[in-house]
Protein backbone atom coordinates (compact mmCIF):
# COMPACT_ATOMS: atom_id res chain seq x y z
CA UNK A 1 0.00 0.00 0.00
CA UNK A 2 2.73 2.10 1.02
CA UNK A 3 4.80 1.65 -2.55
CA UNK A 4 1.79 2.49 -4.43
CA UNK A 5 0.54 5.60 -1.99
CA UNK A 6 -3.14 3.82 -2.47
CA UNK A 7 -4.98 1.47 0.17
CA UNK A 8 -8.49 1.15 2.00
CA UNK A 9 -7.99 -0.54 5.41
CA UNK A 10 -11.19 -1.77 7.31
CA UNK A 11 -11.87 -2.88 10.51
CA UNK A 12 -14.83 -4.73 11.82
CA UNK A 13 -16.29 -3.28 15.66
CA UNK A 14 -19.10 -2.73 17.79
CA UNK A 15 -21.33 -0.51 19.00
CA UNK A 16 -20.21 -2.32 22.71
CA UNK A 17 -17.27 -0.48 22.37
CA UNK A 18 -19.60 3.18 23.33
CA UNK A 19 -21.99 1.27 25.67
CA UNK A 20 -21.80 -1.71 27.67
CA UNK A 21 -23.73 -4.66 27.61
CA UNK A 22 -23.75 -7.22 30.56
CA UNK A 23 -21.27 -9.87 30.33
CA UNK A 24 -19.32 -8.47 27.14
CA UNK A 25 -16.86 -6.74 29.21
CA UNK A 26 -13.95 -8.28 27.39
CA UNK A 27 -15.71 -7.73 23.72
CA UNK A 28 -16.65 -4.12 24.53
CA UNK A 29 -12.96 -3.45 25.84
CA UNK A 30 -11.10 -5.13 22.73
CA UNK A 31 -13.25 -3.21 20.27
CA UNK A 32 -12.29 -0.11 21.95
CA UNK A 33 -8.83 -0.48 21.64
CA UNK A 34 -9.26 -1.19 17.94
CA UNK A 35 -11.39 1.65 17.48
CA UNK A 36 -8.50 3.57 18.88
CA UNK A 37 -6.00 1.78 17.07
CA UNK A 38 -7.73 2.57 13.85
CA UNK A 39 -7.76 6.54 14.76
CA UNK A 40 -3.60 6.09 15.08
CA UNK A 41 -3.67 4.02 11.41
CA UNK A 42 -5.40 6.77 9.79
CA UNK A 43 -3.24 9.72 11.43
CA UNK A 44 -0.14 7.62 10.74
CA UNK A 45 -0.92 6.54 7.06
CA UNK A 46 -3.49 9.36 5.52
CA UNK A 47 -0.67 11.13 4.43
CA UNK A 48 0.13 8.42 2.17
CA UNK A 49 -2.67 7.81 0.57
CA UNK A 50 -4.17 5.08 2.67
CA UNK A 51 -7.77 5.13 4.77
CA UNK A 52 -8.61 3.38 7.42
CA UNK A 53 -11.84 3.35 8.82
CA UNK A 54 -14.22 1.50 11.71
CA UNK A 55 -17.44 -0.31 10.68
CA UNK A 56 -19.67 -0.78 13.85
CA UNK A 57 -22.54 -3.37 12.74
CA UNK A 58 -25.32 -3.71 14.79
CA UNK A 59 -26.23 -6.74 16.94
CA UNK A 60 -26.85 -10.05 15.11
CA UNK A 61 -28.88 -12.28 16.61
CA UNK A 62 -27.09 -15.61 18.00
CA UNK A 63 -26.81 -18.03 21.13
CA UNK A 64 -23.97 -15.65 22.61
CA UNK A 65 -26.65 -12.34 22.30
CA UNK A 66 -29.49 -13.82 23.35
CA UNK A 67 -29.16 -13.68 26.50
CA UNK A 68 -29.27 -9.97 26.37
CA UNK A 69 -31.86 -8.19 28.09
CA UNK A 70 -34.11 -6.23 25.49
CA UNK A 71 -33.13 -3.03 28.05
CA UNK A 72 -29.75 -3.63 27.57
CA UNK A 73 -29.04 -3.64 23.23
CA UNK A 74 -28.82 -0.78 21.51
CA UNK A 75 -31.13 1.00 19.17
CA UNK A 76 -31.89 -0.67 15.81
CA UNK A 77 -32.27 3.00 14.07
Amino acid sequence: MKKQHYGKLVYVSSGLSNHPGPNFISHGTSKGALNSFVKYIAQELGNQGITANVVSPGLVETDATASIPEECQLPTT
